[in-house]
């Protein structure tokens, strides 16, 4: 009789293990979020971009999520890359640097966990394509319609993943300039895609392309990666937060009528002297470091975008990092304060 008694325990601790996701998973969605919805506006997108690559390391991670949540960040846009071989290849996908869906899972119910709102974001890495000249929003298929079935591959196995982990929005695609033309390929793309997944979804423009394509109406909202260069009259190394509202001004009147709510998915630059001439670049020759620089352009920003939108997602840092330099967007403690007093005083994110 003992011997059967332990038989049948041992068969419950099996099931229990085997079942677990899908037991733990509804615990998970009640505790998510319980920190975003004691905010005064919980809707609005406290957000910040954080690269996960298959070769990160989760050391050091839980530290870093402690921080974003001292930072009054509330979501998160896991950048997954994906890869194509070059500018004129139709082969995108995952490829060496895409982490695994197992990776992904853990990254999410991690962040889930500790209270965050998720944004799954495929995006297509650029190293196969900067040694031709090239970036993501100038390539050049050989075959159109081969390139948007393997997209479309993509997307909707990672839509899969994202509606199996119940994250807030999905990304379908980032600055993909030259491809957004072909309406009926994003049409079909959106269509599978809300197939299976039926949260938020997004596409981000680049700031150089503002044109309005009749698919954006599909969209729940339109992202924005707003990399604008400023012009500040005399060009000081470091202007002040109020020459530089008044520089984003002149880009203001240039935005197009959406037809959906305008989130910024992508704002930042280096915290280096003059880097509000060029934040799209990753290094600047010479660079002067200057964390004031970055706090300015961060007060600036939060001023003329907070107000506007539904959301600003800060670029950026890489799993389980916050290491700050010249070299890398991560905000300095300067621009930690800035970006704290930006959503925690905005109208648009307190009211």
């Amino acid at each position: 009789m003992r011997t059967r008694w332990i038989v049948i325990l041992g068969a419950v601790v099996v099931a229990l293990i085997i079942t677990a996701p899908t037991a733990v998973g509804p615990l998970i969605r009640q505790i998510t979020y319980s920190s975003v919805k004691k905010l005064p506006n919980p809707r609005y997108q406290r957000g910040l971009n954080v690269m996960l690559y298959r070769t990160t390391s989760s050391a050091g991670f839980q530290s870093s999520m402690r921080e974003w949540e001292n930072w009054d960040i509330t979501d998160i846009s896991l950048v997954i890359p994906l890869s194509q071989s070059g500018p004129y290849a139709d082969n995108i996908g995952a490829g060496a640097l895409t982490p695994s869906d197992s990776q992904i899972r853990q990254a999410v119910t991690a962040l889930q966990g500790a209270g965050f709102r998720v944004m799954l974001r495929p995006i297509l890495d650029e190293k196969t394509l900067t040694p031709y000249g090239f970036w993501r929003g100038d390539i050049v298929p050989s075959s159109a319609a081969q390139w948007f079935r393997h997209y479309e591959t993509a997307i909707v196995h990672y839509a899969r993943l994202a509606a199996s982990l119940h994250v807030a929005s999905y990304d379908i695609g980032t600055e993909l300039v030259s491809m957004e033309g072909y309406t009926a390929s994003w049409d079909s793309l959106i269509t599978q895609t809300k197939r299976v997944y039926q949260g938020r979804l997004l596409y981000s423009l680049n700031w150089t392309d503002l044109a309005v394509e009749p698919w954006f109406s599909s969209l729940n909202q339109i992202g924005l990666d707003a990399y604008f260069p400023l012009t500040v009259p005399g060009s000081p190394s470091v202007p002040t937060t109020t020459e530089l509202q008044t520089a984003w001004h002149a880009w203001l009147s240039k935005l197009p009528k959406l037809p959906r709510p305008l989130v910024i998915t992508e704002i930042g630059l280096l915290p280096a002297a003059g880097s509000y001439k060029t934040p799209y670049l990753w290094t600047l020759p010479h660079a002067v470091y200057s964390p004031t620089m970055q706090a300015n352009y961060y007060i600036a920003s939060c001023a003329i975008w907070a107000p506007r939108t539904a959301g600003l997602y800060w670029w950026g840092v890489s799993w389980g990092t916050n290491a700050t330099g010249v070299s890398l967007f991560t905000p300095t403690p300067p621009a930690v304060a800035a970006l704290q007093n930006c959503f925690q005083n905005n109208p648009r994110t307190t009211s």
